[in-house]
């Protein structure tokens, strides 16, 4: 597979989202829309917010995996495994993440299997093996969030009070930190949402989390792009900018030069 080559070629290590699930603002989430039409199949095993088993949706999601493993799942630079993508049903039956773990153990994986958390409350942290949490606090960049910054970063200041408490066996692991937002039809254009934000809020977001013991972070994203076609979500316009580190043009942002400094700190205090 030319890109797992590609990254072990230049020495790099490999995080693997094979779905089925991924959302990134893109159509269905990834789901393609022949398996979305089809009424036999229950996406994700969730109807209406609550977990409803659906055999048929997880075989196809088998025969997807089964497809897409063996290009990965041996590589010797792969760190893990991320199944699904902000999961949650009414009572949060584990049900439908404990299928996922056991079939990417059945298909090879011997790395880890992951799962990024929406909401930090340690949510199937007991089904996988790494658990990770996304961390957005500034969203309603309608308002000036500088006036409301301490209530806004509430829940960065007692991250690690509030998830090792719930996953000590783990370390703090943010899959998605906040380095942009994105637009919606009729909104602000993303160089407004990139004034709004500047290099402040990527700033005080990355050193609070560090700050608070973090050790994996990830910032969503790193680099703008483009939804062509029927590629992206409605929620999005066809820009993906995301008032990105690197913009969508390729240019560089006053936050890639943060995340630069930040980058070579770490590398001094390892």
């Amino acid at each position: 597979f030319p890109v797992t080559i590609m990254v072990e070629e230049l020495d790099l290590w490999m995080i693997v989202r094979p779905g089925p699930y991924i959302n990134a603002e893109v159509s269905g989430g990834g789901l393609p829309e022949w398996l979305l039409s089809n009424p036999e199949v229950v996406p994700r095993c969730r109807k209406n917010g609550n977990h409803t088993n659906s055999p048929l949706f997880l075989e196809m999601v088998e025969e997807w995996w089964r497809s897409v493993f063996p290009f990965f799942v041996n590589a010797p630079n792969l760190l893990w495994v991320q199944i699904e993508n902000e999961y949650a049903t009414q009572n949060m039956e584990p049900d439908y993440m404990q299928a996922l773990v056991a079939m990417a153990k059945r298909l090879g994986a011997t790395c880890p299997v992951s799962y990024n958390d929406l909401y930090g409350y340690g949510s199937f942290s007991d089904v996988v093996d790494l658990y990770a949490l996304d961390h957005y606090p500034f969203t309603d960049l309608e308002e000036d969030w500088k006036s409301n910054a301490a209530q806004l970063l509430a829940q960065t200041d007692c991250l690690e009070a509030q998830v090792k408490s719930i996953v000590p066996q783990c370390p703090l692991h943010i899959a998605e930190s906040q380095a942009g937002w994105f637009t919606t039809w009729k909104q602000m254009p993303y160089a407004q949402v990139l004034r709004n934000l500047g290099a402040e809020a990527f700033r005080i977001i990355s050193k609070s989390l560090l700050a608070q013991g973090v050790t994996i972070f990830n910032h969503y994203h790193a680099c703008g792009g483009t939804n062509w076609g029927y590629l992206g979500s409605t929620d999005t316009i066809t820009s993906y900018d995301f008032a990105a580190m690197v913009g969508e043009t390729g240019d560089l942002r006053p936050h890639f030069l943060e995340a630069l400094q930040l980058n070579n700190f770490l590398e001094a205090f390892p």
